[in-house]
């Protein structure tokens, strides 16, 4: 068997052809190299004759479309599932409570029993602070309005269906980014009426927009916010990851802010204000004492009280107490953090109502409430 060698340059042969031979051929051969670099390196400008494919233009993105959900800005912020009058329609009011323009075209309300309105692609940019109204069964043929114009809201219309949507004193409302309802598409969510085993509610739980356990009842025991044919459900915040978004302490709330409205606070289409304080007691009838009558409320959902939160957030509750039911004789006009506060009053009738106050903006008062206090019996001691 032969050995097999490996030529080194000292052991190549002599050409069989004139060495400028060489320098000709490695100079074609550098033209040749130059020649296809500066083809690579160029890019004409592709046509359909030259049977290539044109460069692909970026796709633009959308405004904050299929982001976070918690970052989107868009919530629910009204409901009317049941009008007073059977042959009004009822809404659902979307704010974009950000600052950011939102695109909001192909996402989805759905109710209890199924997807019920897909906004429309050609509906513009939701800009910060705008609303979109959807109504439900409203007049046939109802020409939609997409323009936010000087009132900042866009009104779209859709049938009633069947089963009409939303329409009901045990129902919810979940609102979902594209491509399909999901955990991580959905959006917001409001529960009325009771409690819920749905998909979205168990979802609603899951991204923390809420505990699916249904406060707004239709038949409330006492104590409890009630909810009826008339009443929406309505905020000012949209409080998915944080009460506050200055300070760490105040993160997670498991409930959204949301208050019952009665009928004459409903505003769909204009801004919200806080639902009102929900009144403890005095109720009917009381013994006077010298230590004072006691008078206690719930704060509305969403607002931080209590004396130390109170004064850093800057609400405060105003107490008024009166001899009359409209309240133009004032015995007591107070300002307070505090909750329960109390007051002597000399046996007689009166009146009471309270509402919470913030430098710019106030909630509604409750609805005032009428008390007697009777005369304390001689010997009987002070609870």
């Amino acid at each position: 068997m032969s050995q097999i060698h490996f030529l080194g340059w000292a052991d190549r042969p002599s050409p069989r052809y004139p060495t400028w031979g060489w320098g000709l051929t490695i100079g074609l051969l550098l033209l040749a190299l130059v020649a296809g670099c500066t083809q690579v390196g160029s890019t004409p400008a592709a046509t359909a004759d030259q049977g290539t494919s044109p460069p692909t233009a970026a796709t633009p993105t959308p405004a904050v479309a299929n982001q976070d959900p918690a970052l989107s800005g868009i919530g629910i912020s009204e409901v009317l599932p049941v009008p007073l009058r059977a042959e009004d329609p009822n809404w659902i009011e979307l704010r974009n409570f950000g600052e950011t323009p939102v695109t909001i075209a192909g996402w989805r309300l759905a109710d209890k029993t199924k997807e019920r309105f897909v906004f429309p692609a050609d509906l513009p940019l939701v800009p910060a602070e705008d609303l979109v109204v959807v109504y439900f069964g409203g007049p046939a043929g109802q020409p939609a309005d997409r323009d936010f114009g000087d009132d900042r809201c866009a009104r779209l219309y859709a049938p009633a269906g069947d089963p009409p949507a939303f329409r009901d004193l045990i129902n919810e409302c979940a609102l979902y980014q594209p491509p399909a309802p999901s955990a991580s598409t959905l959006v917001d969510f409001v529960l009325w009426g009771g409690k819920s085993e749905s998909a979205a509610a168990r979802m609603a739980v899951e991204t923390g927009l809420g505990t699916g356990g249904g406060r707004y009842l239709a038949n409330p025991p006492p104590g409890s916010v009630g909810f009826a044919a008339g009443c929406g459900l309505g905020r000012v915040r949209f409080t998915r990851s944080a009460r506050d978004t200055t300070t760490a302490k105040f993160a997670q709330p498991r409930d959204p802010d949301w208050d019952v409205y009665p009928p004459a606070n409903l505003s769909p289409g204009g801004g919200n204000t806080w639902g009102p304080p929900i009144m403890m007691g005095p109720n009917g009838k009381t013994l006077a004492s010298a230590s004072g009558i006691s008078f206690g409320w719930r704060w509305p959902e969403g607002i931080m009280h209590g004396p130390k939160l109170a004064t850093e957030m800057g609400w405060t509750a105003r107490l008024q107490i009166a001899a009359d039911p409209d309240f133009t004789h004032l015995l007591v006009n107070e300002v307070t953090v505090h909750d329960p506060v109390r007051h002597v009053l000399a046996p007689g009738k009166y009146y009471w109502r309270v509402r919470v106050e913030h430098p710019g903006e106030e909630t509604m008062w409750c609805e005032s409430r009428g008390f007697e206090v009777l005369p304390r019996p001689a010997g009987l001691p002070e609870d």
